[in-house]
């Protein structure tokens, strides 16, 4: 279902929270933000032994603008000229439509125990929605997030030593309201 953006959804909650759910994430990406300055922000934070000589916060900022821009256009491109794959939630896989089979693109749809698990969990097999204005009203693939956040990711990496270790590694706990120290990963 794709409508046009509404008021949140009663269930969101008001008390901030640390993203500890893929639900959780999915309404902060649907959020406005400024991802790119924020994260710039808090790599300024780090000592100047974890910059490279060349760190400069405007530059970062400016290149990672540019990153975005060029990725987002690549990925947009994927997405409306050669990909174009439905949704699967806008594709509408109700009960109905699933026990005639009229819209399964593929013979193990209907085999599927996702469809079961769905059909219980809701009492029907339409996808639940994340949003709370359906699906957005462009293909999913390629994941426009995932690729921008890689190009910023890439041009943050040149400007912040190999070898830096993040102080403060937190984890929240399991509902959001606080975190924990992150065990360290080792290093290889």
């Amino acid at each position: 279902m794709q409508r046009n953006p509404v008021e949140p959804p009663a269930e969101r909650e008001s008390q901030p929270r640390y993203v500890y759910t893929l639900r959780c994430l999915a309404d902060y990406i649907s959020r406005s933000f400024d991802l790119i300055g924020n994260t710039a922000a808090i790599l300024t934070l780090l000592p100047d032994q974890a910059k490279q000589p060349y760190f400069d916060a405007i530059e970062m900022n400016a290149l990672a603008a540019r990153a975005q821009a060029i990725a987002g256009g690549a990925v947009y491109f994927q997405k409306f000229m050669l990909h174009r794959r439905v949704r699967p939630e806008a594709l509408g896989c109700s009960s109905t439509a699933l026990a005639r089979a009229s819209i399964a693109d593929h013979p193990t749809l209907l085999h599927s125990s996702a469809v079961g698990v769905t059909e219980k969990a809701n009492g029907n097999a339409l996808l639940p929605q994340v949003y709370p204005y359906g699906c957005p009203q462009h293909p999913s693939y390629p994941a426009a997030h995932a690729i921008v956040s890689g190009a910023n990711i890439t041009i943050f990496k040149a400007f912040i030593k190999g070898e830096t270790l993040f102080p403060q590694v937190v984890a929240p706990n399991d509902d959001g309201t606080g975190w924990s120290r992150s065990p360290r990963p080792a290093c290889p």
